[in-house]
């Protein structure tokens, strides 16, 4: 079908070029190598030419989910979060660390990375940060009485952090400390 094709448009969108790589979930790019990467249930792929070639960098089972999350780091990281896992690749598609966070895969593990190459991570409500590129993790401390169990987590370029609850609530932090 159309919609399950890669589209890739060089004039803001005027015209469209479709690409053989279907059936993807989500699309991420690398600012720091300008590749572009592609995810599926169990197939991680990489363009180094904006989405002309794709290549298999990684294979592993990432889930059924259309929910994944990748991020990079300055330092030649790639880490992934879906289903009940995260993994650490570097950029050749070498599987450096896969981690499990709570027993399940009935939901997907959000990660986040700040600038400073804080990483965050989110599952079954239960929220954690490294401060070692993923190697290991630490629970969020609480603020007063409330504890950081977020569902989803995200991270901006200003350094802030950004903590979403299932009860609509957002929290911010610059520090990790302060909610």
């Amino acid at each position: 079908a159309q919609e399950d094709k890669v589209y890739q448009s060089s004039n803001n969108g005027l015209n469209w070029v479709s690409f053989p790589l279907i059936n993807m979930d989500r699309f991420f790019y690398n600012k720091y190598t300008n590749q572009v990467y592609a995810i599926n249930f169990n197939k991680l792929y990489v363009s180094n030419d904006f989405g002309i070639t794709w290549g298999l960098l990684f294979e592993d089972t990432f889930g059924f989910e259309k929910e994944k999350e990748l991020e990079v780091s300055s330092n030649g990281f790639i880490y992934i979060g879906a289903q009940a896992y995260f993994w650490k690749l570097d950029t050749n598609g070498n599987l450096i660390l896969r981690t499990e966070f709570t027993s399940g895969a009935s939901s997907i593990v959000d990660i986040a990375l700040e600038p400073n190459g804080t990483l965050y991570a989110s599952k079954n409500l239960l929220s954690y940060y490294s401060l070692n590129n993923g190697d290991t993790w630490s629970k969020i401390p609480p603020t007063g009485s409330v504890q950081n169990n977020f569902y989803t987590i995200s991270a901006i370029s200003s350094g802030s952090v950004f903590g979403h609850k299932l009860t609509g609530s957002l929290y911010q932090s610059d520090n990790l400390s302060n909610w």
